[in-house]
């Protein structure tokens, strides 16, 4: 089932401490995977300033990195190596 917005400072925030022990690697293997809901919810909180950037980045620092995603490129001198 869909999650509603948070609609206060404290929802978006539970709403972050539940999300960043997934934010790392898990997020990046399930992300695109529609039967799992592996997605942070937190754009709106974010839009609407109930958090801010700055604290999301402060919780993720925690995380492992997730592992980068290759992006195809027409520029071939824009590819990782």
């Amino acid at each position: 089932m869909e999650q509603a917005p948070a609609a206060t400072r404290d929802e978006a925030l539970d709403r972050l401490k539940a999300f960043v022990p997934n934010a790392g690697r898990a997020y990046a293997a399930q992300r695109n995977n529609a039967s799992v809901d592996a997605v942070s919810r937190l754009s709106a909180p974010l839009r609407h300033r109930l958090i801010a950037e700055p604290e999301v980045l402060r919780a993720a620092e925690t995380t492992p990195p997730a592992t980068p995603q290759v992006q195809r490129s027409d520029d071939a001198s824009e590819v990782p190596t």
